[in-house]
């Protein structure tokens, strides 16, 4: 295990995805890494969880991430984005439209 860190976050190093245990992550920051050599998202069903919600890709086909989503369903995963793109923001974060979480809808009837 290598660990990585300052003020702003930490970084664990896990050796296989075996050694991650989800009910100890405490959030604020820490991310759980594993390094997977694989040919196809559909390999990372097994390694999934419902806490899991970006999936970073590199090398793979632009089609290839909507696909996974449709076949697959991976529970908890809100995004698949491109390397270097997982803290980029958008009004949808986490699955949830941000302007319509944050905003006040008000109805009148007459």
């Amino acid at each position: 295990m290598k660990i990585a860190s300052n003020n702003f976050l930490t970084r664990i190093h896990l050796a296989n995805a075996s050694d991650i245990n989800r009910e100890l992550h405490c959030g604020n920051g820490l991310f759980l890494e594993i390094d997977i050599d694989i040919d196809s998202l559909d390999n990372l069903i097994n390694v999934l969880d419902k806490k899991d919600q970006t999936i970073t890709v590199f090398g793979f086909s632009s089609e290839m991430p909507a696909a996974f989503i449709e076949e697959q369903l991976p529970a908890g995963v809100d995004r698949i984005v491109p390397f270097g793109e997982t803290l980029a923001c958008s009004t949808v974060w986490d699955g949830y439209d941000l302007l319509f979480e944050m905003t006040r809808s008000v109805t009148i009837k007459t």
